[in-house]
């Protein structure tokens, strides 16, 4: 009030401009009042930053969850789904013959990973795919299955859905162990394998000290992988594209397989399936078990082993790449060591799916192994 007072008294005097200076500190902020309109300022930006994320990830979420529905709708699954226990598992099997193909898929890959390898075997015997729990167009479960859980689950989908051995196993990537471990508790189903690119048991433990840092990364990839596709961020980012991955197969095929993976329950599997890999890094895995005399294929990719690096010994001036491409070459060839009736074999024109880049190949591979298994049945 004295200010107004003092303000009227000058203006009635005709002092306008001191009046004006009085009227200007009257009217100028404090300190205090400046504070307080910046924190007003600044929780106004925060709450419509947090509404505004808030309204995108809704909007991302609730897009997956209508782009899920309709893509399991739309895109069917070639095979048929057998129960096993409380889940469905796709099978697809084609061809006729003997001995039955039977084919695995990598780590988060589902029977697609094997359309074109499949549709040419199938044309010489009997030929099946599948996917396992949580992948492709099998129920999906939030749970780690181990390996003799996989290869019991197998063997009970095969002879429910009435396929009969022997059978010529076929593995690719982390698949190569499944198909080993199906040999370990069924070996009298069981007349031949083939590997390709296959992991090794102890790759993650052995290669750990060159490659701490992606193994680091790839943990941080897990503990959100699952809310990132509950959350529609996988989809929108094109992370489980089959085209963005760079699978090799008709479009069709590519827009079939890319719905799948886009799904919650593969990125869930795939998790899952990764922390049972990544179980080498605390505790130390027993190496892969001895296939005796059984025929054997091990096919290596040439591309991420060249030639140069198919050495036994690990120099010091080498980088840690090189470390790790010499410590991959001696794993492969620890597993064509498992058989003392086998075959190496570098596909040199390829990386690790060289289902893409020299499908024929594996369709010779096999093949040849056909052969040989009903030579020995002979």
């Amino acid at each position: 009030m004295k200010a107004f007072s003092q303000i009227f008294l000058l203006g009635i005097r005709g002092r306008f401009d001191q009046c004006a200076i009085v009227t200007l500190v009257f009217l100028k902020p404090t300190s205090k009042t400046i504070e307080k309109n910046e924190k007003k300022r600044l929780r106004k930006i925060l709450t419509l930053s947090l509404l505004l994320v808030s309204m995108t990830l809704f909007g991302t979420f609730m897009y997956h969850q209508v782009q899920s529905y309709l893509d399991q709708k739309n895109y069917l699954g070639p095979g048929e789904r057998i129960t096993v226990g409380n889940l469905k598992y796709h099978i697809y099997c084609t061809g006729l013959g003997t001995p039955t193909i039977v084919m695995e898929a990598g780590l988060g890959e589902n029977s697609l990973s094997w359309y074109g390898i499949q549709g040419e075997l199938s044309k010489r015997t009997r030929t099946c795919t599948y996917d396992r729990a949580g992948l492709g167009w099998s129920d999906g479960i939030d749970k780690k299955y181990s390996l003799d859980e996989i290869s019991n689950d197998l063997n009970i989908l095969l002879n429910n859905a009435s396929v009969p051995g022997p059978y010529v196993l076929v593995g690719h990537s982390r698949g190569g162990i499944y198909v080993r471990n199906y040999y370990k508790k069924f070996s009298n189903d069981v007349t031949g394998i083939v590997l390709v690119d296959s992991t090794h048991e102890q790759g993650v433990e052995r290669s750990y000290e060159y490659l701490r840092e992606s193994y680091n990364k790839q943990e941080w990839q897990m503990r959100f992988a699952s809310v990132l596709s509950h959350l529609g961020i996988i989809r929108i980012l094109k992370l489980a594209d089959a085209k963005y991955r760079g699978d090799v197969l008709p479009e069709n095929i590519l827009i079939s397989k890319t719905a799948v993976q886009n799904l919650t329950k593969s990125a869930i599997a795939v998790t899952n399936e990764i922390s049972v890999m990544r179980g080498g890094i605390q505790t130390p895995l027993s190496p892969p078990s001895r296939l005796n005399d059984l025929p054997l294929i091990v096919i290596s990719s040439g591309k991420r082993i060249p030639p140069d690096y198919r050495v036994d010994e690990i120099k010091e001036n080498l980088t840690q790449q090189e470390k790790v491409k010499i410590i991959e070459y001696s794993l492969q060839k620890e597993l064509a060591n498992l058989s003392s009736h086998s075959k190496h074999i570098f596909a040199e024109n390829s990386g690790h799916f060289i289902m893409y880049d020299e499908p024929e190949l594996i369709i010779d591979s096999v093949e040849s192994m056909i052969h040989e298994v009903r030579l020995l049945k002979k």
